[in-house]
Parts: C-alpha cells; sequence; structure tokens
C-alpha cells in the first residue's frame, strides 16, 4: 500500500489501537505488459528504506510526527494527498541521511524488509544490475508499515513500485566517405600519378633514342662517303 490520504481517513473514524508488534515490508518489483498480457518479475534490484515518521498513538486518532533529521522539511502528513506524497519522498530523498535496511531483489522480484517499527518509510531503489539493469529506476515513494484497510491493521505490508523497460538506442553507424574521382593522365593509366622518377625514365630514354638515331647516320654517312673515295679512285 503506498502511501495516499490515508491519514485523515484513519482520523475520521475509530481506528483501534495497533498490536504490540512490528511490521514487515515487501517490495514486489514487477513489470507488466497488459497488451501482452505478461508479468516479468524484476531481480537485482537494491532498495533502501529510510524511516521518516513514526506512529504516535494516543487513543484512537493515530498521528505521524515527523524523524528528528526529517523535521527541518516542515512536511505535515495530515490530510496529504497522492501527488504531495510524491513531492515529499522526492524532497526525503535528496537528503544525506543513512537508511535503515537494504535489500535486493530476488529471482521472483522481492525484497522484503522485516522487524519495522510502526511509521512512515521512505523507500528507494538506489542500485541495479543483472535483470533490473534493463528496466528504468523507480521513483521514490512513501508507505505505511503497517497500514490500516478496511478497518484493520496491516502488518504485512506490500508495495509494488512502476517501472518500464529501458529504451534502447541503437547508434547510428558513421557515413563512408565517398571515394574521390580518379582523373586519368595522358601520360598513363587512369590514377597514375607522373612522378619525378617516372619522369627522368622517359627523359633518359628519350636521350639513349636519339643518341642511338645519331650514331646510325653517322655510321651511314661514313660509309657512304668511303664508297665515293673507293669509286673516284
Amino acid at each position: 500500500m503506498l502511501f495516499t490520504s490515508a491519514v485523515p481517513a484513519m482520523a475520521a473514524e475509530a481506528v483501534p489501537a495497533p498490536k504490540d508488534q512490528t511490521a514487515s515490508l515487501t517490495v514486489s518489483y514487477i513489470s507488466e505488459d497488459i497488451e501482452a498480457g505478461t508479468k516479468t518479475p524484476i531481480s537485482g534490484a537494491t532498495f533502501e528504506v529510510t524511516k521518516v515518521a513514526y506512529l504516535n498513538w494516543h487513543g484512537g486518532s493515530p498521528e505521524y510526527v515527523l524523524e528528528d533529521e526529517f523535521m527541518g522539511t516542515g512536511v505535515d502528513f495530515n490530510g496529504m494527498t497522492a501527488s504531495e506524497s510524491r513531492e515529499a519522498a522526492k524532497n526525503f530523498s535528496m537528503m544525506n541521511t543513512e537508511a535503515l535496511d537494504t535489500a535486493v531483489t530476488d529471482s521472483n522480484g522481492k525484497a522484503v524488509f522485516d522487524g519495522l517499527d510502526h511509521g512512515i518509510y521512505l523507500v528507494e531503489e538506489v542500485a541495479k544490475e543483472g535483470v533490473a539493469a534493463n528496466y528504468s529506476t523507480a521513483e521514490a515513494y512513501l508507505v505505511l508499515a503497517p497500514s490500516y484497510q478496511d478497518g484493520e491493521w496491516l502488518y504485512s505490508v506490500v508495495s509494488s513500485p512502476k517501472t518500464a523497460p529501458e529504451e534502447i538506442i541503437i547508434p547510428t553507424p558513421p557515413e563512408e566517405d565517398e571515394p574521390e574521382e580518379v582523373i586519368p593522365t595522358p601520360d598513363g593509366p587512369a590514377g597514375n600519378v607522373q612522378t619525378g622518377e617516372s619522369l627522368d625514365i622517359y627523359l633518359w630514354t628519350g636521350l639513349a633514342v636519339c643518341a642511338l638515331s645519331a650514331l646510325t647516320i653517322l655510321s651511314f654517312v661514313r660509309k657512304t662517303h668511303r664508297k665515293e673515295e673507293q669509286t673516284d679512285a
């Protein structure tokens, strides 16, 4: 039973005195998919409970009084609505106070806190691993322990905080750079840039061809000249 406007309802009727026994709180952490009709127990969630107010019983009119470390908040539980309860829980959770007890949800999604004195407790999810890592963190909330319902005190309290699967964000792969356009050169195949070394090769090859041609012509001229000399003789 999450904390709602139960305090004024109790004050308006004749409430029997609570028994002199401690209460227990079970956090039932289950994700329910209404459309699919499935319920998934969430294991691996660490919850803490902190007592924020104690029950002051004075004959048929229960009163909840803030613990000393929370007295400065000025929270008044009398006539508190559900939205005011959520806001109070949020403010309590931001305070640097020591938790009373810690428990981790089991394979059934349950975390149990026993031996609780009568009062109002702050419940917070403070860590998660395993299955719980796939779900959003439950908001802090307030619980009456024991709770009062249908004219009687309930010493085994069960609360079911809400959660939802975490949205999985798939990273977008970076866009690949388009290959640069290859412009063919007149002196070689496409994409081959003429370097200084290749230009030297072409130059020396050209000079060698020219030298060979000159030698051939010179040899031809000498032979022709010799034949003319022999004819004149």
